[in-house]
């Protein structure tokens, strides 16, 4: 309401400064002159102000089909058995490192190298499903360079974490959340190999450094 008062003011001085010589002929025109430049200097913020005001009614764009389509990726691994957990995980690791050679990621006895941490790997992998490029890196702090941050976590989001004094760093995309905690779905979450591949995990608030989301669908 304040733009259109301001406005308002500036046609009724500009109305009355058009006028007055009218009724008051030996009035200065220097008078006249600077009740013109205020009366359009008023209706000109008037309609900056309308302007900026209609620009922040705007209803903010809703996530791209992008944006979904890589999430429900992420969804789907959720029904990813134990019995297809080792082969699965060895496809998420070959986004962000070379799988030929299995030294670091297989034990001898074939199995998952214990700690061993595939976060990063898991949405690298789910990104790539639908055309986007992470930072084929597999440490989770690698993601706090990609994309562009957003100052609140929004689902689907990539969200970096840091555990136990900065010792342990996870990344995954975000669920939920309330006032202590988040929620995340992503890989290196589950304790054993007899549990699903990748999980939903409730972690410390607290322990959020960054959230991402990609610049383009390529990024």
């Amino acid at each position: 309401m304040l733009d259109r008062a301001i406005g308002l003011v500036g046609i009724a001085l500009a109305l009355i400064v058009f006028f007055a010589p009218m009724r008051w002929p030996k009035m200065p025109s220097g008078v006249i002159h600077a009740g013109f430049a205020v009366a359009f200097l008023l209706i000109g913020l008037a309609c900056g102000l309308i302007v900026a005001d209609h620009r922040n009614q705007i209803t903010p764009p809703s996530p791209s089909k992008t944006a979904f389509s890589w999430f429900s990726k992420a969804v789907e691994e959720l029904d990813v058995g134990p019995e297809h957990r080792l082969p699965r995980v060895i496809e998420y690791i070959s986004t962000v490192q070379n799988t030929q050679n299995t030294r670091g990621i297989l034990d001898k006895d074939g199995n998952l190298v214990e700690g061993l941490d595939w976060s990063s790997a898991f949405v690298e992998w789910t990104l790539n499903q639908v055309g986007i490029r992470g930072p084929k890196n597999s440490l989770p702090f690698s993601w706090l360079n990609w994309g562009h941050p957003i100052s609140e976590p929004e689902v689907g989001c990539i969200a970096i974490l840091s555990i136990g004094k900065g010792q342990t760093k996870h990344v995954g995309f975000y669920v939920s959340g309330d006032k202590d905690r988040i929620k995340l779905l992503g890989g290196s979450q589950s304790n054993t190999s007899q549990e699903k591949t990748v999980s939903t995990k409730w972690f410390d608030k607290s322990a959020l450094v960054g959230c991402r989301m990609p610049n383009t669908e390529n990024n």
